[in-house]
């Protein structure tokens, strides 16, 4: 029982209380494998806080904790029991879509990154959220990642608050 206790907290982010970029990894590396043995889609959303370093150095990294704490439970909300939400590192989340086409995981995206920026955080604070999408096309597991982290910022050079492919 300790065995598995220890286990789940190696792969538990232990701020956000998700999972952690070493689950994501192996997690993404099993669906990948299963997406190309049964030929079903998989996507993955890339989401990281806009301006997040401003926050920090402007209200505290206490208070930024708390925003990413909200943000991971937001986007828990917002998605099916199959899928994951994972922090990726420091401000940045992964949203692994099993069974899920491009346009499907475009609307997740836009839900999740609608309910940020209309959620009121301590202080009347409003965050946002840039994101982007990939749909697995059978490339190496790190070259589907690094698309993702591409359109990601090309969602941050093109204004923030928004979601590209």
């Amino acid at each position: 029982m300790e065995n598995l206790l220890l286990a789940v907290e190696s792969m538990t982010d232990a701020l956000t209380r998700i999972r952690n970029r070493g689950a994501i990894i192996g997690e993404l590396t099993n669906r990948l494998e299963q997406s190309t043995l049964y030929g079903s889609p998989i996507s993955i959303c890339m989401f990281d806080i806009d301006r997040f370093k401003t926050i920090n150095d402007t209200k505290g990294h206490v208070f930024g904790d708390e925003i990413l704490r909200t943000i991971a439970k937001l986007m828990s909300d917002e998605i099916r029991g199959l899928d994951t939400v994972d922090r990726y590192g420091g401000e940045e989340f992964l949203v692994i879509l099993p069974n899920t086409h491009i346009n499907a995981a475009q609307h997740v995206a836009e839900r999740i990154r609608s309910s940020i920026e209309n959620h009121l955080f301590e202080e009347d604070l409003k965050v946002t959220i840039s994101g982007c999408i990939a749909q697995y096309q059978g490339e190496e597991l790190m070259d589907f990642i690094h698309v993702a982290d591409k359109n990601l910022y090309t969602a941050k050079k093109n204004g923030r608050n928004q979601i590209t492919a």
